[in-house]
């Protein structure tokens, strides 16, 4: 695996099929999986890891992100992972355009603003420098994939989105470098999140969207100290929320933000009726 530090570096590749994976570090087998999934599609793969400050947002956790550089390379030479891109800050900021999104007033964009912006922002300089094939995400962070998708239209960049079904623990937990803050406690309530969802759809499947049944969901993951941010569905598409109805036809993603102690978590299931 080569390690790449500059633009200037990155100029000198020359891959006919490259896949990028985006990451923040503090890797897990759900960054792993995304290699490997890129892997059997025979690219070659870069994976950056860029704690990116535009994201983050007053009182979050930028300055104590976990950073594991070390075992993170580790992890991706056991996946044969091509390339590492350790950009610097300086670098990559300079002169970056800042995006804007119809998505960052949705989901997670409520509570988190210019969240989403901050991510556009960063996407595009990476495309622009990388010059992928492909970029690989994961659909556990569903209102991203959208961003992405819009960003590539939005600047015609010849590059296809690839998204990997959600990787999680057996508990049924979204992975997350974010889990690492959590106990053992705080683990065994967070995978109510996952079995709560699956319920809820099984439920809208079976009787129709309720509000009602959102309402009974909400209480139950707040009687187990979750504290819910957003639990509700939405078109899979404009993220617009969606009414009550007992014949749904569509697509869904049903989606979930919560709070466990002071750890923020997202959820998601995408389906079609």
């Amino acid at each position: 695996m080569k390690i790449i530090k500059s633009n200037k570096e990155l100029e000198a590749l020359n891959s006919k099929k490259l896949a990028f994976v985006p990451t923040m570090g503090n890797l897990h087998a759900g960054h792993l999986k995304l290699v490997s999934e890129a892997k059997k599609l025979e690219y070659e793969v870069i994976v950056s890891i860029f704690v990116n400050p535009l994201q983050f947002g007053k009182d979050e956790d930028f300055d104590s992100y976990p950073k594991t550089l070390k075992e993170d390379k580790l992890k991706l030479i056991s996946k044969e992972c091509d390339y590492l891109f350790l950009p610097k800050s300086k670098e990559l900021l300079n002169g970056i355009h800042q995006e804007t999104s119809r998505y960052n007033n949705f989901l997670c964009g409520i509570d988190r603003p210019e969240h989403f912006n901050g991510v556009a922002s960063i996407i595009r300089k990476f495309l622009e420098i990388i010059k992928p094939n492909s970029i690989i995400m994961g659909e556990k962070d569903f209102q991203q994939t959208l961003v992405i998708k819009e960003l590539i239209i939005k600047h015609n960049f010849k590059c296809k989105l690839i998204t990997i079904p959600t990787a999680r623990e057996n508990s049924g937990l979204a992975m997350s470098s974010r889990n690492n803050y959590l106990t053992e406690t705080e683990r065994m309530q967070a995978a109510k999140i996952y079995s709560t969802l699956v319920d809820t759809k099984n439920l809208i499947f079976k009787n129709g969207f309720k509000r009602k049944d959102l309402k009974n969901k909400i209480i139950y993951l707040k009687k187990n100290n979750i504290n819910v941010i957003y639990f509700d569905l939405f078109d899979a598409e404009s993220l617009e929320s969606i009414n009550e109805s007992p014949h749904l036809k569509g697509n869904f993603v049903l989606a979930t933000a919560a709070k466990i102690g002071n750890t923020r978590l997202i959820d998601n299931i995408v389906f079609s009726i």
